[in-house]
């Protein structure tokens, strides 16, 4: 309730991360040994910046550089627990600081996190592929230090200004080859909304999640920039999680004759086959909720849109979510 909200004028979120700062246990001027619990920016401040400044420490320990202040700050971000309206909003920025979480993106133990410090040259165009580990939730976070821009006068004309500040604009996007991800964006005029998807504009951080990624399925992730880059150049952070799987192994049909599964159910699932030879069709998407120690009836159809031959349908799981199939019991009939 103490904590300034935003926007900025020209609608950039801010701030961009809360902290814990009621009751915390601190120092008092009382005597040279009191404590006290006191609340405040003056409490949430320091312990902001002085977790951030221990994340710097063990970077540091594990690969013997300090990030760029950008790579930080998009580290932060890309952690902090959600608070308030779902994704960033104007009240809790990016959410609450969640050092635990950085830490492990820091460390990766899990093999699922990636930090990159990278720079953008004019008309350049950054990809890379990536492929969903199903642990966690699939994240992808940039962040750069803008060039510093022109101060504007104070005017009648320029109060509230909605004239974006930003000079170099990059963008971030994530495409499974037939969906293209946008990032987060707030409409200034209508700060209390939800935020939604769309071409960011305003901020030097672009986030993009992708809450239901398809383990083992490649992403492939797009940076680039609009217009001129001031300086020539832009250096950025690119941070992402919930990667590292392996590739999925490719069960699509040589052919399209013949042989056919014509229904596969199971649970809330119910999925038939278009009638007549068609190409494969890609239905992983479909989810059915199930508890643990529930037993489930599968039942799977076979046909054909030719000559029908003898059939064999074998069942896999992919227990472990690792994109394979050829782990112990993963063949379950």
């Amino acid at each position: 309730s103490f904590s300034s909200w935003g926007p900025t004028d020209d609608g950039r979120i801010k701030p961009d991360i809360v902290g814990v700062g009621v009751s915390v246990f601190s120092t008092n001027s009382t005597t040279n040994n009191a404590y006290t619990a006191l609340s405040g920016t003056s409490m949430s401040s320091p312990n902001v910046s002085g977790s951030l400044f221990l994340l710097q420490e063990l970077y540091n320990k594990q690969t013997g550089n300090f990030m760029r202040s950008s790579t930080l700050k998009g580290l932060v971000l890309h952690t902090a627990d959600d608070a308030g309206n779902p994704g960033p909003d104007y009240q809790f920025g990016w959410g609450l600081l969640d050092m635990k979480q950085a830490a492990e993106v820091i460390l990766n133990r899990d093999q699922t996190h990636q930090i990159s410090e990278r720079t953008l040259n004019p008309n350049e165009t950054y990809t890379t592929q990536v492929v969903a580990s199903g642990k966690g939730t699939m994240v992808v976070t940039i962040c750069w230090t803008d060039p510093e821009g022109t101060a504007t006068n104070a005017t009648a004309a320029n109060f509230d200004s909605r004239t974006p500040k930003l000079l170099n604009d990059l963008d971030l996007r994530v495409s499974d080859g037939t969906t293209e991800s946008l990032p987060w964006i707030l409409d200034p005029n209508q700060p209390a909304a939800n935020a939604t998807r769309g071409d960011n504009i305003r901020d030097n951080v672009e986030q993009i999640i992708i809450p239901n990624a398809v383990p083992g399925r490649m992403y492939t992730i797009t940076v680039k920039h609009k217009g001129t880059l001031t300086n020539n150049t832009q250096q950025y952070a690119l941070i992402v999680s919930g990667i590292g799987g392996k590739a999925f192994c490719e069960s699509k049909a040589t052919s399209t004759a013949d042989s056919k599964i014509t229904q596969v159910i199971l649970g809330t699932i119910n999925q038939t086959a278009k009638s007549g030879c068609q190409e494969y069709s890609d239905f992983m998407t479909q989810t059915a909720p199930i508890a643990a120690g529930q037993s489930l009836p599968l039942e799977v159809s076979v046909g054909s849109c030719g000559s029908d031959f003898a059939k064999v349908v074998q069942v896999f799981v992919d227990w472990n979510g690792d994109g394979d199939f050829d782990d112990p019991n993963e063949l379950v009939a």
